[in-house]
């Protein structure tokens, strides 16, 4: 069972808001009472009724951009969840790590470099994009059980990235339970198949809020519950932030 820390709604499956009362990522996991039956639905609260203009008029909480992030990802909110893929040197990890400096801004990034961990290609990296934050921790965790480790060493960390999901070996529940109970943002790449779709579980596709795909030199949005669908040259990130 699933519960909205918002207005107290149960769900039997986690979704990525609740329906009942708007809120994005509020969804915990809730204790079943044991009462010998198993498979049924529990309880479920109503939500308040609202009009459709009370509803477009709540200001839910949001992070601000720079413009060019604005424009390619909309309002995003402090929750979320982002894939990226595309074939292999495409440019995801460049995208990813211009990305986690942008929300360095908001607070301590882990980056999980589950390929390349901390190696002489991510320095070089680094370095070549100018991405030189105290905010920024880069992992080499190649377990979920290494990545809490290294979670648990940073006091406020606010997002969660991991390059690549393709080599690391999480479920989507996991993911799903460590972003619900920490309350992160969480960004992650996926390799690329033959025929053009990303290499991975169909329900990693359904349970993020965006999904961009890197391919030839440009960056296309093709889901994003936060602003409209968007195409732009991938180099455009790549000193757009300031490091912090």
């Amino acid at each position: 069972m699933w519960r909205c820390e918002e207005c107290e709604t149960l769900y039997q499956q986690w979704l990525a808001h609740c329906v009942a009362c708007g809120s994005w990522r509020s969804l915990v996991p809730a204790p079943v009472a044991a009462t010998g039956r198993t498979g049924q639905p529990g309880p479920r609260t109503r939500g308040t009724l609202i009009t459709s203009r009370e509803l477009a008029a709540l200001d839910r909480p949001s992070m601000p951009l720079s413009p060019r992030w604005k424009e390619l990802l909309g309002t995003l909110p402090p929750t979320f969840g982002l894939l990226a893929y595309g074939q292999e040197g495409a440019g995801k990890s460049t995208w990813l790590l211009t990305l986690a400096q942008e929300l360095a801004r908001h607070g301590e990034v882990l980056y999980v470099a589950a390929e390349e961990g901390q190696a002489n290609s991510m320095i070089e990296k680094l370095s070549r994009l100018e991405i030189l934050s105290d905010r920024i921790h880069i992992s080499s965790a190649i377990s979920p059980a290494e990545m809490q480790e290294d979670l648990a060493k940073i006091r406020e960390a606010r997002f969660l990235f991991i390059d690549s999901l393709s080599y690391f070996p999480m479920t989507i529940v996991e993911l799903s339970e460590i972003a619900e109970k920490r309350r992160l943002g969480v960004a992650f790449s996926l390799h690329c198949c033959k025929d053009g779709s990303y290499r991975g579980a169909t329900s990693l596709g359904h349970w993020v809020d965006v999904k961009v795909k890197i391919e030839q030199g440009t960056v296309v949005v093709q889901k994003n519950r936060f602003g409209p669908l968007h195409t732009t040259p991938l180099e455009f990130a790549a000193r757009s932030g300031r490091s912090v």
